[in-house]
């Protein structure tokens, strides 16, 4: 059901003024008009859709009426045309050259036609115009005629064109009495019945009798427009038009008028009710509109909305009527049972894909229907905190705090590639995870490197990508004398009040030499010490970043350059080293490597269980369940170095208990054809890994795991649901479900 606005425009395909019209059925229209050389006679046998135009002498038409069997149009100069068909129209005499501005006929073959100079010509055979012939001189004009019978009638005119007046006849036009002023020109008047009567007026005036036209009563209309028509279908229904386009209804006999919308500012010169609901309206222009609905219109508008994963969406119908009638909302969707439905509100249930929603509003006889999507759509961008370079690790380091809230799944990392401002994805983090994400491929000594993340619900939406954070990339070169230039790049991603100048031998105690405010890029060390010395650009951000989802008590607010030296340096220690397996039961035993650069003379560990060792390449048992640090501190008698790598051997037990079930993770899920289905199982020692489609058929697929994580990669997969089951060493199992889109 489509959208019923109360009034629509016809497109006559004429452009002069149409100036009155007349329906003979529901479908059999007449309208009249013209332009100051011609006279034009519309018709229509379609109910207004298709119009014919017939062009009639040199005079514009001003009123047409009679019955299906006889027609008459007339208009200036005295014209007066007769048709028995509405096809072939023929002259008629008048007997006056005086313009005609109306004809009303109040049986089939007597009418009555007034105008000029307060001519009123009359006939009773349809076909002479002559009895009476009544003529008040140029002072006043008859714009208006109506006769309830052939003997009882009221014409409606103006004085100078200014005041108004309506005269009563009980003799056929014989004789009239006195008139009755009125204070603006009549230019219609229609009876809906022997005793009752309406009169339209200029400068919104409306007159209404009770009396068969012997008094008039003022009615409010609510305009000052000029109204030019006016037209009842019954007692109580009808409507007035007029200037601008102005439309007004009434449905308790004129006692109070409605300003209908209207779709056209032409003036409209006649209305015509052909029933309480269906009316046409004549105007300037070739205007002709037309409403089936008393003027009501219902109108129904929804705007498309997005949610997010997992979320629900609140639709409103937001309809436009005119009416009085209570409106009733009836809902359909291709998608979930809605959570809930009051009138015209919908609230969606918790969606993971888009559904179309459709709406249909009715007052009991105007229906509108509006479709809808809600589209779920990817959460808002997050922030980065800052970039930073991490001394133990030797690469960059990017920290985010995880603002956005939602079904979020993992966070993709972004760094700028080889072509500007072009990002490449470089790994990911889990929604569960800290938002710390070491860039292993990154080279700080070499430049600097620019950052930028995105968040993937678990419906597979990718959010926008953040904004950019850039790393500081600090180089030196020799100054005068024994002074050293530092030169850096800006960090790019906070405000930077203030950098800070870092300074040491290889010691490796750092002293903050000097700060330079935040527009500076560069520092000469005019008085160093002399041999190696190592320089450090650091900012203090304006902001605590906390990017651990518990531990309050970790925070990075700071960002330091890559390390610069000034040439003179001697081989450094660097501490480092691996084990032959990172994960498994207990007891578990594990190889240590040492792996760090330099020449180290001693090695003290530290296995994070309590014991030590001063070996190089330990080899060391762990009897207990647990996540475990290990440090390597590694010394000369003028350096030392260490490094600590944080939860890096994980005692298992037995089996696949349900906590540690509860942490095997699936990501990206769902993921797009050839992707990597990635398996987290920290804390699961795993023996073997099957994939399933939904019908229970083994799936060919590839494996690598290291550090708790399994990456699968599959040869040729459709779209579609499978399952993975994971089994531990002890034959216990865990299923999961993944999408492939």
């Amino acid at each position: 059901m489509n959208a019923q606005s109360g009034w629509q425009t016809l497109n006559s395909g004429y452009t002069s003024s149409i100036n009155d019209l007349m329906i003979i059925d529901d479908t059999i229209i007449h309208c009249v008009g013209g332009s100051a050389t011609a006279g034009e006679i519309l018709k229509s046998t379609d109910g207004g859709l298709i119009w014919s135009s017939q062009s009639m002498g040199t005079s514009t038409l001003n009123a047409i009426a009679g019955t299906s069997a006889a027609r008459w149009a007339v208009g200036n100069g005295g014209t007066i045309y007769y048709s028995s068909n509405g096809t072939t129209w023929t002259t008629q005499s008048s007997g006056t050259t005086t313009n005609l501005n109306d004809v009303q006929f109040p049986t089939a073959t007597t009418g009555y036609a007034v105008g000029g100079a307060g001519i009123i010509r009359k006939t009773i055979n349809g076909t002479t115009w002559s009895d009476p012939i009544i003529s008040g001189g140029t002072t006043f004009t008859l714009n208006a005629v109506h006769f309830t019978d052939v003997s009882n009638g009221v014409v409606g005119g103006d004085y100078n064109f200014i005041q108004g007046f309506i005269n009563r006849t009980t003799s056929g036009a014989s004789y009239f009495g006195l008139p009755s002023t009125t204070i603006s020109k009549i230019n219609d008047i229609y009876f809906v019945s022997a005793t009752t009567g309406f009169a339209a007026a200029e400068s919104g005036n409306i007159f209404k009798t009770t009396n068969s036209g012997m008094s008039w009563t003022p009615l409010s209309s609510g305009t000052t427009s000029h109204i030019n028509a006016i037209h009842f279908s019954d007692t109580n229904n009808g409507y007035a038009v007029g200037d601008g386009g102005i439309i007004l209804h009434t449905i308790n006999g004129g006692t109070t008028w409605v300003t209908q919308n209207s779709p056209t500012i032409e003036n409209l010169n006649s209305i015509y009710c052909y029933s309480n609901d269906t009316a046409y309206a004549v105007g300037d222009n070739g205007t002709i509109i037309k409403t089936e609905s008393a003027g009501v219109y219902l109108e129904l508008s929804m705007a498309d909305d997005t949610t997010n994963c997992s979320q629900p969406a609140t639709i409103i119908a937001n309809p436009a009527y005119s009416g009085s009638g209570t409106l009733t909302y009836t809902w359909t969707t291709n998608g979930p049972t809605p959570a809930s439905i009051n009138g015209n509100t919908l609230v969606t249930g918790n969606l993971t894909q888009s559904y179309d929603y459709y709406c249909t509003v009715t007052d009991g006889t105007l229906s509108s229907t509006d479709t809808m999507t809600v589209y779920v759509g990817a959460l808002d961008a997050d922030s980065i905190c800052l970039v930073t370079v991490d001394d133990v690790l030797g690469h960059n380091v990017v920290v985010f705090e995880k603002h956005i809230q939602g079904a979020i799944d993992y966070y993709k990392i972004y760094a700028e590639s080889s072509v500007v401002n072009v990002y490449d994805s470089i790994g990911f983090i889990p929604a569960d995870s800290a938002g710390v994400f070491e860039d292993i491929n990154s080279n700080p000594a070499v430049k600097a490197y620019s950052y930028k993340i995105s968040n993937v619900d678990s419906c597979g939406n990718e959010s926008a990508l953040s904004g950019k954070h850039k790393t500081m990339h600090l180089s030196i070169n020799q100054g005068a004398g024994s002074s050293w230039n530092l030169l850096w790049n800006y960090y790019e991603g906070i405000p930077v009040q203030t950098y800070r100048i870092w300074r040491t031998d290889p010691s490796m105690n750092w002293v903050k030499i000097d700060s330079v405010g935040g527009l500076n890029n560069s520092f000469t060390d005019l008085n160093p010490p002399a041999g190696a010395l190592y320089y450090q650009v650091e900012i203090v951000s304006p902001y605590i970043c906390q990017p651990y989802n518990y531990k309050a008590n970790t925070n990075y607010n700071t960002s330091r350059s890559n390390t610069a030296n000034n040439g003179i340096i001697p081989q450094s220690l660097s501490a480092d080293f691996n084990a032959d397996i990172t994960s498994g039961v207990a007891p578990l035993t594990v190889n240590f490597q040492n792996t760090s650069l330099g020449s180290p003379e001693n090695y003290i560990w530290y296995f994070g269980d309590g014991d030590t060792s001063s070996m190089e390449n330990p080899l060391h048992t762990y009897q207990t369940e647990g996540l475990y640090s290990v440090k390597l501190v590694i010394s000369t008698t003028t350096e030392s170095d260490s490094i600590t790598i944080n939860d890096y051997i994980d005692v298992l037990v037995d089996g696949i208990n349900l906590s540690k079930a509860n942490n095997i993770k699936l990501f990206p899920n769902p993921l797009n054809k050839g992707d990597n289905l990635v398996i987290e199982h920290k804390g699961v020692q795993i023996k073997e890994i099957e994939l399933m489609n939904i019908l229970g058929k083994k799936i060919a697929f590839n494996s690598n795991s290291e550090n708790g994580s399994t990456i699968i990669s599959f040869y040729d997969i459709a779209k579609g649901i499978y399952f993975v089951s994971i089994i531990d060493s002890y034959g216990n199992k865990v299923q999961k479900k993944f999408i492939i889109k």
